[in-house]
């Protein structure tokens, strides 16, 4: 494989690879909390929310569109019980053709079912509110899961809003007293639920930490040769008489710019790993 179509898979099928899985986790996670905690009390009485919050994507217009509408995920199910499926971090082509829409994978250009009423059009856990007109032959490109894990924030103030009872306590007068740490448990048993492909959070963060690191290292043995092959061709021109200085030129421009591009690819993936990191 050469240099060039190295650092082109590198950038079109491995970062990507991360930022998907980065992006499934803080969902799995988030959504998971937020939900066992809102099945609680906290502290004050009062029934628990949100312990996270996360920004959920819209869907890119292609630049020929003729009408005016406007896509964006409103729900991406995560519940394997519930009707249409779990959501997962795919691209998904949108296309609007005789009063309907048409949905197919980007990549392998897979019919995909769904259906659309009252303006929400739903296929595969996902669900995307349309609004405004789409004329015929429109067409959106969308990352269901894009851009989730860097919008992921806490919700809560401080601890005293973590819903740890499962009850009120029953002898309580003023609706400031809870009567157990039910719900604390539950949340702590969080770790042990199968939320992610079969594994548990942890086992979704594990595989994560090791492909980011044979991922970067991997970036990082190419950066080296691709560096050795640029100082060798250097000598190896620098030994030579009578060498065009246009073509010498063009040959060190091409190394120096496959260098510059794979420490670039290995500066995105250490970023990744930072970001993932910080919601350990």
């Amino acid at each position: 494989m050469s240099a060039n179509s190295d650092l082109f898979n590198k950038a079109n099928q491995d970062l990507p690879e991360i930022r998907d899985r980065l992006n499934e986790l803080a969902l799995h996670l988030s959504q998971r909390f937020n939900e066992v905690n809102k099945q609680g009390y906290d502290a004050n009485g009062e029934k628990g929310k949100d312990l996270f919050s996360y920004a959920l994507p819209n869907a890119i217009a292609n630049g020929k569109n003729q009408g005016e509408a406007s896509l964006s995920v409103t729900a991406l199910n995560t519940d394997p019980a519930a009707e249409g499926g779990v959501a997962k971090p795919q691209e998904y082509t949108l296309r609007f053709e005789n009063g309907t829409w048409q949905v197919t994978g980007t990549a392998d250009g897979r019919k995909v079912e769904s259906t659309f009423v009252d303006g929400k059009l739903t296929f595969e856990g996902v669900t995307v509110a349309v609004k405004g007109d789409a004329q015929k032959g429109d067409s959106y490109q969308l990352n269901s899961f894009n851009g989730i894990a860097d919008s992921v924030a806490v919700s809560i103030k401080n601890g005293d809003e973590i819903a740890a009872a499962s009850e009120k306590d029953p002898e309580d007068t003023d609706g400031k007293e809870t009567g157990n740490n039910g719900n604390s448990i539950a949340l702590g048993n969080i770790q042990h639920e199968k939320l992610i492909n079969g594994g548990t959070l942890s086992d979704a963060y594990a595989g994560l930490i090791g492909y980011v690191g044979t991922t970067t290292r991997n970036l990082m043995e190419t950066a080296s040769s691709q560096e050795k092959a640029f100082q060798d061709a250097y000598v190896e021109r620098s030994e030579k008489t009578g060498v065009n200085l246009n073509q010498e030129y063009v040959q060190m421009e091409m190394f120096r710019q496959y260098y510059n591009a794979s420490a670039q690819l290995l500066q995105t993936a250490n970023s990744l790993l930072d970001t993932l990191l910080t919601i350990r």
